[in-house]
């Protein structure tokens, strides 16, 4: 049995593997989440056309997002910080947008809207939190 059976993808790009990313786990992990929130997405009665632009501009969005704060994190000392100080609160406020949705609804006498607008809300902050997650790990 070999010492360092676990292979990087890092070790994979030394070695010339080009389809090293498919070997780990994780990136099917995040494939099976991609296309569960699409299927629920498509339960929920949304078009699929709909479906893939939102996929794509959430990808875009959080590609542009993470970049930037790439940016401002290769400033020594307080990069970091700025960052941390930026990242957390983005999270808060797409929760505090679906509790003023929810209430509002609530007021209103909309019960499936209620249940469909934290679904996205959800599905927003996963699709942010795997567009992190896939800035991260390919890089």
């Amino acid at each position: 049995m070999k010492k360092n059976a676990k292979i990087s993808v890092a070790e994979n790009k030394k070695s010339g593997d080009r389809l090293a990313i498919l070997k780990q786990p994780r990136t099917w992990i995040i494939l099976g989440c991609i296309i569960l929130g699409a299927y629920i997405l498509d339960w929920l009665g949304l078009e699929i056309r709909v479906i893939a632009a939102l996929a794509v501009l959430a990808g875009i969005l959080t590609q542009a997002f993470t970049i930037i704060l790439g940016l401002i994190a290769l400033v020594p000392v307080v990069g970091p910080i700025i960052v941390g100080l930026l990242s957390l609160p983005i999270f808060w406020f797409i929760n505090a947008t679906s509790h003023m949705i929810t209430a509002m609804a609530v007021k209103q006498g909309y019960g499936k809207d209620i249940a469909r607008s934290k679904l996205l809300v959800i599905m927003l902050m996963v699709g942010l939190i795997l567009g992190f997650l896939i800035g991260y790990w390919t890089r």
